[in-house]
């Protein structure tokens, strides 16, 4: 122990307060500032488990709905996180949540974009007028978990 102590091992990663090492408070605003370009892209904090575009992200969100759920985060990341909107709880599969809500919207959109154009084959590069890439990312998005046999794609979807 002396050794290691010498050294510089550091003991205990978290203070009492339940904050991070100055590492994993680096580590946390990273990705804190991708969360927050993911929902200035889409709208939402609503990472899907399996993203394939960013799949650290989605861990991300994941662990810090544990880490609150079992009283670890401390309050200035709970205050961080709350700023962007963020949801501790979500039950993607339930009618009145904010995520299904997101999720008929677009299906919605959809709807309106194949009675316009004939087909669902939205692009995210170029979309048509009155359309932003936002359709696009979710039809992709969509698509990416029927290829993946996500859960979220439930019968009813």
């Amino acid at each position: 122990e002396k050794k290691l102590t010498r050294l510089g091992m550091i003991w205990q990663l978290k203070d009492p307060g339940n904050r991070g090492t100055h590492h994993q408070d680096q580590a946390f605003q990273v990705m804190l500032e991708k969360l927050r370009q993911f929902r200035k892209i889409n709208g939402h904090c609503f990472v899907p488990a399996t993203y394939p575009a960013d799949q650290s992200l989605a861990s991300f969100v994941s662990n810090q709905r544990t880490n609150y759920k079992r009283e670890e985060l401390c309050q200035d990341r709970i205050e961080a996180l709350e700023e962007l909107d963020f949801a501790w709880k979500v039950d993607p599969y339930g009618s009145s949540s904010l995520y299904q809500q997101l999720w008929e919207q677009q299906f919605t959109e959809l709807c309106r974009f194949k009675e316009e154009y004939g087909h669902t084959q939205v692009s995210i590069h170029n979309p048509p007028p009155n359309y932003d890439k936002t359709l696009g990312r979710w039809v992709r998005m969509q698509r990416s978990f029927n290829r993946s046999s996500d859960p979220c794609l439930t019968d009813y979807r």
